[in-house]
This record gives C-alpha cells, structure tokens and sequence, in this order.
C-alpha cells in the first residue's frame, strides 16, 4: 500500500476562510522491492555494499543495533545509520537481531 499524505491549508481572505487540499505521493525510483520497502514507510541509508533500511514507526527501542554496532547506528549522528562504518556480515547479523522488523537490508 501506497503512502499518501493530504495537507490542509487555510487562507482568510475578506473574511472567508478557503480549505485547500494538497495531495503529496511520494514517488519511489528504483527495482519494484525498493518501491515496496520504501512505500511502506522505511528510510533508505545506502552504503557501498549494503542498503540499510528504518522504519522509526516500528521501531520498538530494544536497543539491539545501539548495542550490537554503535559505530553503525549511532543516534548522535546524522545521518543515524551509517552502513560502510563494519563489515557487511557484522551489519546483517545485527539487523537480524532487530525484534521488531524496523530494520532491513539488501546487499
């Protein structure tokens, strides 16, 4: 299923408040399991070997990729993922290990 976001915005004009309604779809470039991963609500962070993808609304903060490789997600930096930062086997292992499925990859 296809994101869509609807914004309202309100103009006062002599007294009369006019509702218009903007609809932003968000437009996926890439292989068809891109589009899906990403129309689901997942960020992408690319590196040479590995894409790492988040969704922060499924994220249940366990902590494992914090934990597991800090150097790899790192809270404090922007972007928070940086996927070139270990081995790609390490990063993989620590995905796996994710419970609630925020993260995944694709080498």
């Amino acid at each position: 299923m296809q994101s869509k976001w609807i914004h309202q915005i309100l103009l006062k004009k002599n007294d009369i408040i006019m509702h218009l309604y903007l609809d932003y779809r968000p437009i996926f470039w890439g292989n068809e399991e891109e589009r899906g991963v990403l129309g689901m609500g997942y960020r992408e962070y690319r590196g040479e070997e590995i894409t790492v993808y988040f969704d922060k609304d499924m994220c249940q903060h366990a902590a494992e990729c914090v934990k597991g490789l800090p150097e790899v997600f790192n809270v404090k930096a922007k972007p928070w993922i940086a996927p070139d930062e270990a081995n790609v086997k390490n990063v993989v292992e620590v995905i796996n290990r994710c419970p609630s499925g925020a993260l995944k990859y694709k080498i």
